[in-house]
């Protein structure tokens, strides 16, 4: 099964989450470079969450019509939301 979202303004959006999640990257690159490691884990548990808020909405919007899901679609929705929620 192939995952797409054809909608432009979901595009968009998961768009403009991920490129938020890649200045939080450059962000945690700029405290390791200072030396402010203290704040390394806590930015990284934040990417983290991103991340899986980002896959949540991504797989949400490819899976908006749940009724017409065939019951194999339903079961890999059940497994992915398990894995990102």
């Amino acid at each position: 099964m192939k995952l797409t979202i054809s909608n432009e303004q979901d595009q968009r959006k998961i768009i403009s989450r991920l490129n938020r999640i890649v200045g939080q990257l450059r962000a945690v690159e700029k405290l390791i470079l200072s030396g402010e490691q203290d704040q390394v884990i806590v930015q990284l548990q934040a990417i983290t969450g991103a991340c899986q808020s980002a896959m949540a909405q991504y797989v949400g919007n490819y899976f908006s019509d749940r009724d017409k899901l065939s019951d194999s679609d339903h079961q890999l929705l059940q497994r992915l939301l398990k894995k990102v929620g």
